[in-house]
This record gives structure tokens, C-alpha cells and sequence, in this order.
């Protein structure tokens, strides 16, 4: 059978499936999410950062590169509430669903993208729901990406932006997944840095910990993980940090960076990913630190599964919606 047939006929397949129900066993993954694992090995998602030569990777780079630099475009009927668009600190941040009130539940979301892409709409889908379940309004800042952009240039302006939503209301939630969720927590030792209050609680959903993906463990995972490759992972990573010698950095590598003063964490993770091993390890360090975290391990699940249409991912966003309603 000829690829493009197949990939036609393994969609339809993937979107009948999405359509049913399917339980859940406890002791096995749903339907859903062994489906969607086949659709990403399909659309060879890891190609794009396995190992090749330079001018194709460099051909790669200057596509996303060309994608981030136009504006990013969000449909008002995929968002629950009134969407609002703005030009914030030199960003396009959008926000909805604000009832006005000082108190209300506040996810201020850093989507990933391997700090190259931006925001998905599993993204929004997800977003939506837990803004519908919390009533909370959602903050998403498009911030500047690689390979145009680097952390030092990003990470100043992330910092205003919190402290602009900060100064409107203290019952911020800091969120992100994947490089967004990198992020998040890099941007939690900016905060410190720069004597700005911690966020009530960072969500932090399969986050890339170390942008050096030297891990010993990790090629162990490449054969499972149907969306990441090390190879190029660790490219992108020295483009985000500057250098190749900054890739320690706290901001960049935050599972370097002090426990003490960071809030409540909830952590997930999947088991068939790249990032899992780094992602295990920093919560036994957390653990071992007795900080405040809540750590979900999922086996048998992909990279930042809690955002795709399965059911493991509704579980995860309950999950996720109760550690926000039970905060202080």
C-alpha cells in the first residue's frame, strides 16, 4: 500500500476511534491513546528532530522560524468566555473567559513547541476545559521563539507579563507543558530572581527539564517516544540558551536550579517519552527536598498526554482541576 493511502486511511481510522467510547482498564491503556500513538509514528513527528545533516535540520529550523514570525491566529469559537487579544511587552498574549472579579482562578499557560512551534489546538482544547470546569480565565502568552529568539531575550518579558497579571490578581496558577512547561518553571527561579511572588502553583505537564538531553537513561526511551528525538532536541536546546556552554543555566535547564522557594508543584508524566527519566528524577529530588508535590506518572502513555482527546488525558485534567480547587 502506498504511504499517502495509508495515511489517509490510518486518519479516518484515528478519527472513527476518537468518536467512540472507550473504557478504560486499569491495568492497560485505552484504545484512544494506542491509536493516537500509531497516527504520530505516521506522521513521522520525530524525524523532525532525529539525526540528519545540517542543511536538512537547518531546512527545518528556518520553516518553524518562518511560522512564529507571523501572527499567531486563535478562533474565538474554539475558546469558552470573550477572547481578547493584545499586544503586551512586545508579545501577542490572548486571554479569556474574565469575569472581573481580583480573585479569580488565573492560568497564566506557556504552551510548548520544543521553543520553536506555537500553541496546538489540543492546547486550546484542553485550556477550555479546565477554564470551563474552574471558571478560570486563561492567559496565553506567544512568546518569542527559537531559532529568531533566545531565552535572555524571552525570558525578561515573561517576567513583566506575570507581574502585569500578578499586580491585577494574586490567584495566579503558572502552567505549561513540554518546553512550555521548561519554561514555567525557569520562569519560577526568574520570579525569585527578581523578587517577584511566586504563582500559587506550577502545573507542569512531561516539562524539558535539561535542554542537554544527557540523561544516561534517555536512549532507552527513543524507541518508544513517537514525537521526540535527543539528536535534535539538544540543538534546539543550545540555540534556546544562547551558547552551547549555557545550557546549564537555571533558566533554561531548571531542574538545575534551587527547591526552596518554588510553590506547590503538580508533575506529569508519561512513561513512554524521552524526558521521563529527568522528569522522575526531579521529583524523587523534590521529594527528597520535602517540597510540597504531587507527582502522576502514567504507564504507557506519550509526551504531554494529558492535552490529546483520550481518556487518560480526562482523568489527567480532573486531576488537574482538583490539585487547582484544592490550593490555598
Amino acid at each position: 500500500m502506498k504511504h499517502p493511502i495509508r495515511k489517509t486511511l490510518v486518519t479516518l481510522g484515528l478519527l472513527l476511534t476518537l468518536c467512540l467510547p472507550t473504557p478504560i482498564a486499569a491495568s492497560s491503556r485505552s484504545w484512544k491513546s494506542w491509536f493516537i500513538e500509531q497516527y504520530f509514528w505516521l506522521k513521522r513527528d520525530k524525524s523532525y528532530y532525529a539525526e540528519q545533516d545540517d542543511t536538512s535540520f537547518q531546512t527545518y529550523l528556518d520553516a518553524c522560524q518562518e511560522q512564529s514570525d507571523k501572527p499567531y491566529v486563535l478562533d474565538p469559537t474554539t475558546v469558552n468566555g470573550t477572547l481578547v487579544q493584545e499586544n503586551l511587552f512586545d508579545m501577542q498574549v490572548y486571554s479569556w473567559n474574565s469575569n472581573g472579579k481580583t480573585d479569580q482562578k488565573t492560568i497564566f499557560y506557556l504552551a510548548g513547541g520544543s521553543y520553536l512551534n506555537n500553541p496546538t489546538s489540543y492546547h486550546i482544547s484542553m485550556l477550555k476545559t479546565l477554564s470551563t470546569s474552574l471558571d478560570a480565565k486563561i492567559v496565553l502568552p506567544i512568546y518569542p521563539k527559537a531559532p529568531r529568539y533566545t531565552y535572555n531575550y524571552t525570558m525578561p518579558k515573561l517576567v513583566n507579563l506575570y507581574q502585569h497579571y500578578y499586580h491585577k490578581n494574586q490567584n495566579i496558577f503558572l502552567m505549561g507543558d513540554s518546553a512550555g512547561g521548561g519554561l514555567a518553571l525557569g520562569l519560577a527561579h526568574a520570579l525569585h530572581n527578581e523578587s517577584v511572588p511566586q504563582p500559587k502553583q506550577l502545573v507542569l505537564l512531561s516539562p524539558w527539564l535539561d535542554v542537554t538531553m544527557s540523561h544516561p537513561e534517555i536512549p532507552k526511551y527513543e524507541d518508544a517516544d513517537p514525537i521526540l528525538s535527543s539528536w535534535g532536541l539538544k540543538r534546539v536546546g543550545e540555540l534556546w540558551a544562547y551558547s552551547a556552554d549555557n545550557t546549564n543555566h537555571i533558566y533554561v535547564s531548571p531542574k538545575n536550579g534551587p527547591i526552596t522557594y518554588l510553590p506547590p508543584i503538580t508533575l506529569f508524566t508519561g512513561t513512554r517519552e524521552i524526558f521521563y527519566p529527568d522528569i522522575r528524577d526531579y521529583a524523587a529530588k523534590l521529594k527528597a527536598a520535602n517540597h510540597n508535590i504531587t507527582f502522576i506518572t502514567q504507564e504507557g502513555m506519550n509526551h504531554v498526554y494529558p492535552i490529546y482527546p483520550i481518556e487518560e488525558a480526562k482523568t489527567a485534567q480532573y486531576q488537574i482541576i482538583d490539585a487547582i480547587n484544592k490550593t490555598p
